[in-house]
């Protein structure tokens, strides 16, 4: 079964960011190198809407995107982000991996996280994701 990490995943690797899973991308964790990395981690989200006898219609999924660039570089990991929450922002209404979503909502425009112990950046942004439970 799909989650919500690889749909989204999958759309970013598509959406033409220079993205390619387990090499710049990562679901859940973000490895020590490289040093230029994305990684998705999903978090709790909004109540799901159940429909009649208590069937799963909705899911409100949150995620949080966050870009590292290499040691002291802000404008990189910063550009990265901008270009993924415009990019998750335009998703409307349609399938991801077979799966029907009904909007990626950004919470807030990508902002700096921190920077780590070798002082690589890391900017993110938060996304609500309303779907359709996976197939």
């Amino acid at each position: 079964m799909a989650t919500v990490l690889d749909e989204v995943g999958a759309f970013l690797v598509s959406a033409g960011l220079s993205l390619t899973l387990g090499t710049n991308l990562f679901l859940t964790e973000m490895p020590a190198t490289p040093d230029v990395a994305t990684a998705l981690r999903e978090y709790g989200g909004a109540a799901p809407e159940m429909g009649f006898g208590g069937v799963l219609v909705l899911e409100h999924i949150r995620l949080q995107v966050v870009c590292r660039g290499a040691v002291d570089d802000y404008t990189g990991p910063r550009a990265r982000a901008e270009a993924m929450y415009r990019v998750l922002a335009a998703k409307k209404d349609g399938a991801l991996s077979g799966t029907a979503y009904h909007g990626l909502v950004p919470q807030q425009a990508p902002f700096p996280i921190r920077r780590d112990q070798l002082g690589r950046w890391e900017i993110g942004f938060n996304v609500q994701a309303d779907k359709e439970p996976s197939a």
